[in-house]
């Protein structure tokens, strides 16, 4: 039942403050929506990326190919089984940076939403 019925005349809602309402909520649906949809968005956010040293795996993900952090220790290190870890050689601003070195044991791993490119190297 709305409010409204219920409420003395003086007292009922004005149009402004039922529409602002209605905004904030679809803002919130919207922002929630589209961190679903990003989630390197909130990663940012959370999280200055990884840095040199860090150890991480790539993997198939929602939007391509993600980079997760791996333990350097204990972390698999096989083509076979999928688990290849790699080492953060070198961070470089620009997703289109290039990184030296080639073969098998070398990735460079060019993430869009943080703007950066990282030099990989197998461990």
């Amino acid at each position: 039942m709305d409010d409204d019925v219920t409420r003395p005349a003086g007292q009922r809602r004005s149009p402004l403050v039922r529409i602002g309402g209605a905004l904030a909520a679809a803002a919130l649906v919207g922002g929630v929506s589209f961190v679903i949809q990003n989630p390197d968005v909130l990663h940012r956010v959370t999280k200055g990326g990884f840095r040199v040293g860090d150890c991480v795996q790539v993997g198939p993900g929602s939007h391509g190919s993600e980079m997760n952090e791996a333990d350097c220790g204990t972390a698999g290190s096989s083509l076979v089984t999928g688990d290849l870890v790699y080492r953060v050689d070198e961070v470089k601003k620009g997703k289109d940076a290039f990184c030296p070195g080639g073969g098998f044991d070398h990735l460079t791993f060019s993430n869009e939403p943080e703007n950066r490119t990282y030099c990989l190297t197998a461990r």
